[in-house]
């Protein structure tokens, strides 16, 4: 008894595993993922194919893959002969999710501190994050420029925390991530909770901007 097929698939593709089995006598073939039969889950299923008098074939199909169809998959075959088996580990790739619980952690006159947890990287390495940005003046959300725009809020990355910079003194602010890997981004998080920025310090630089 083998397995044949790619065990990488990119989410939504199809996927196919082929288990081929040679033997003059008729084989029965079941399917397992994760150790549950896969005639008891929704999404999969497989059909039997004879191609010669002593090779038959039962292919697994996943019309529509998701991460959550990723894992160990094998072939059961059994016969007035005996019973044989293999198995599979199948990756699927996607899209990160969206991180959580962003949170403002800390807040002066002019920067803020927030910190998330990321979501699941969708089986790839996380490449950057966006950061989004409203306020009591500006309420929808729109994202911070990395590179740092003159005259705007700018922000630092370390790994899941972020200083948020040149913001304006004695205003409330929150925040939205999304993660990205080299599928694409995450949806948007849910939003962090509100902080308002302290007044202002007699060393603040007062341009900002509105």
């Amino acid at each position: 008894v083998s397995i044949s097929g790619n065990d990488i698939v990119i989410s939504p593709e199809s996927f196919q595993y082929t288990c081929i089995v040679n033997s003059s006598s008729a084989v029965v073939f079941s399917w397992y993922f994760e150790g549950i039969e896969v005639s008891q889950l929704s999404g999969i299923f497989y059909t039997v194919i004879t191609t010669e008098s002593t090779i038959q074939e039962s292919v697994l199909t996943i019309n529509e893959t998701k991460p959550s169809f990723g894992g160990t998959y094998e072939c059961r075959a059994h016969n007035t002969l005996g019973i044989g088996n293999d198995a599979r580990i199948l990756t699927v790739l996607d899209k990160p999710d969206p991180p959580e619980n962003v949170t403002i952690t800390g807040s002066t006159d002019r920067d803020q501190f927030i910190t998330w947890d990321n979501g699941f990287n969708g089986n790839l390495e996380i490449i950057g994050y966006d950061i989004y940005i409203n306020s009591s003046r500006n309420p929808d959300l729109s994202p911070i420029d990395l590179a740092g725009v003159k005259g705007e809020a700018a922000v630092t990355l370390n790994g899941t925390t972020a200083v948020i910079s040149n913001l304006i003194p004695f205003v409330e602010y929150s925040y939205a991530v999304t993660i990205c890997n080299l599928l694409g981004c995450s949806k948007m998080s849910d939003i962090s909770n509100s902080v308002w920025t302290d007044p202002a310090s007699e060393n603040t630089n007062m341009q900002y901007v509105e």
